[in-house]
């Protein structure tokens, strides 16, 4: 959640470990849908790998303007986030990528084409494990049933209600 005080002083509220470059930058000045991409790609290379390549020290001052302005710059320099070849370091790669890119021209990340086809081919790449089932290489957004309305800003998913929506704007 990000809000703003009677001075229009920025108020970062969040997880420093997974947030943006933006947010930190910004100590929460607003939040986008490339900010959540952003996100997304920490919170991955987290979950793969057990670790962020930045310390913990860096993140425990995060709290400050300084120290968040301090810990965005040390995100912004990582390039790649994860340091090895597998699918899914390249997949979260090319997802920060993406989200860095849509970040400094302003768009909305390409959901159903660029992501879903970054992920779709790390899953294909990966291929059958011993734990999960076998890929056929169809998945249920191959059938089309997301839709993104650029009017609305509303990402919808067929097989949820009706009800089920992402906004982002």
């Amino acid at each position: 959640q990000y809000s703003r005080n009677d001075d229009l002083k920025h108020i970062f509220s969040g997880t420093p470990r997974f947030a943006s470059v933006s947010a930190l930058r910004d100590h929460g000045g607003g939040s986008t849908a490339a900010d959540d991409l952003e996100s997304i790609c920490y919170t991955l290379a987290f979950l793969l790998k057990g670790e962020v390549p930045w310390s913990e020290k860096a993140e425990a001052n995060a709290n400050t303007l300084e120290g968040a302005q301090r810990l965005a710059r040390l995100k912004a320099a990582l390039n790649p986030l994860c340091k090895g070849n597998s699918p899914a370091d390249r997949a979260i790669n090319s997802l920060l990528e993406h989200a860095r890119e849509c970040q400094k021209s302003g768009m909305v990340p390409n959901y159903l084409d660029s992501c879903l086809a970054i992920v779709r081919n790390a899953l294909l790449e990966e291929g059958p494990t011993k734990r999960g089932p076998s890929l056929s290489g169809k998945y249920d957004w191959d059938q089309q049933k997301l839709g993104w309305s650029n009017e609305t800003g509303v990402l919808r998913h067929a097989l949820y209600a009706d009800d089920c929506e992402v906004w982002y704007g």
